[in-house]
């Protein structure tokens, strides 16, 4: 009998972009872990999506899940994606970026495009009838039903996108920009991999692992000020401010400059949203809240990390390490997973629905 550690495996399945390439996990291990170890729950929570018709779809270290009756449940089709670390509605579907490649979700479940052969999709960006993937071996373009290398594309990673309508921001280990179908590296200071992208009025906001960049004029310029360290999210709120969640903690851009906002023991923030007056903030340590010029810690479950969040009318989802959560009463509350044998076949629900169907909020720690 193979025995696989559950934290082991789980970071050898995580990836980061590096200069050489990492070892790869065996299909056979890795569907062992997935069916054996999680035993049909999520795993850590990447992304996600609500559509226009209410279902709420969750991408995971799992595969693809979705929240009916108040619970989490696996996506059926034939095809399985793997970790799915993208979710897009475009062109009147859902599409689901994982380990093997695009997929096409719907209410019967999810199937596969064809076509060249990604490795795992990090990033899916549309804008009218384009529909770009960014995955570890590069850029890639959905056309006429198939996915296609980009002509132009280095084979590096590309770690996240950014289509305005148009220019296509690529971003990779450094800046490229894509304009009339032809991509070109955007020169200026040295960024290291670039992990977030934020549009801002007429500027871009760059995120990556040397700080933070403004492309005005398309030159990118560093943003001086407090050390971030690397850049994991930004946010652009109502107001304009922008909000940077990074390895050394909370910061936003003040006077054209990066200034230390949060507490000083609030470090590796992965994700952040603006909701009216309030900011959300994913961490390493769990989820937290500022407003009025306050960070402070939200109770309720323990999530552990915190790296997906999404306000749907009055209810935040949040997709962490320990699974999907939403807020209930000001704390924390998970959301059961199906069992993976479960029978019935995946079926939108409206927002009133999915919030009324929730379980009742638990003791902090339960």
């Amino acid at each position: 009998m193979r025995v696989l550690g559950t934290a082991g495996l789980a970071s050898a399945l995580a990836w980061a972009p590096s200069a050489s390439p990492r070892a790869q996990i065996s299909e056979d291990d890795r569907d062992f872990y997935l069916e054996q170890v999680l035993k049909g729950d999520t795993g850590s929570i990447q992304c996600l999506l609500r559509d226009a018709g209410g279902t709420l779809w969750v991408g995971s270290q799992a595969g693809l899940f979705l929240v009916r009756d108040g619970r989490v449940v696996r996506a059926g089709g034939e095809d399985r994606a793997g970790m799915v670390n993208a979710l897009l509605e475009a062109q009147g579907s859902v599409w689901a970026g994982g380990e093997r490649g695009l997929f096409r979700v719907g209410r019967e479940g999810m199937s596969r495009v064809p076509g060249e052969e990604t490795r795992l999709v990090h990033a899916l960006s549309g804008s009218g009838a384009s529909l770009w993937l960014g995955a570890r071996n590069g850029l890639f373009r959905l056309e006429e039903g198939r996915v296609h290398r980009h002509g132009d594309a280095e084979g590096g990673a590309v770690t996240v996108l950014l289509d305005d309508g148009a220019t296509l921001w690529v971003g990779a280990n450094g800046l490229r920009a894509g304009r009339a179908g032809r991509l070109a590296r955007v020169e200026g200071p040295e960024t290291g991999w670039i992990r977030a992208l934020a549009r801002s009025g007429s500027d871009l906001w760059v995120g990556a692992d040397r700080g933070v960049f403004r492309v005005a004029e398309a030159e990118p310029v560093r943003v001086d000020g407090a050390r971030t360290g690397r850049v994991y999210a930004l946010e652009v709120a109502p107001g304009g401010t922008l909000w940077i969640g990074a390895f050394n903690g909370l910061f936003s851009v003040e006077s054209g400059r990066v200034a230390a906002r949060g507490p000083e023991d609030l470090k590796g923030v992965l994700s952040l949203l603006a909701d009216g007056e309030t900011l959300w903030i994913g961490a390493l340590r769990g989820l937290f809240r500022w407003r009025a010029g306050e960070v402070v810690p939200v109770p309720g479950a323990p999530t552990g990390w915190v790296k997906a969040l999404l306000v749907d009318g009055e209810t935040l989802w949040i997709g962490a390490e320990n699974g999907l959560f939403r807020l209930a009463d000001g704390e924390t509350v998970r959301l059961d997973a199906a069992g993976p044998r479960s029978s019935r076949r995946p079926a939108g629900l409206s927002r009133q629905e999915s919030a009324s169907a929730a379980p009742p909020p638990s003791a902090p720690g339960g």
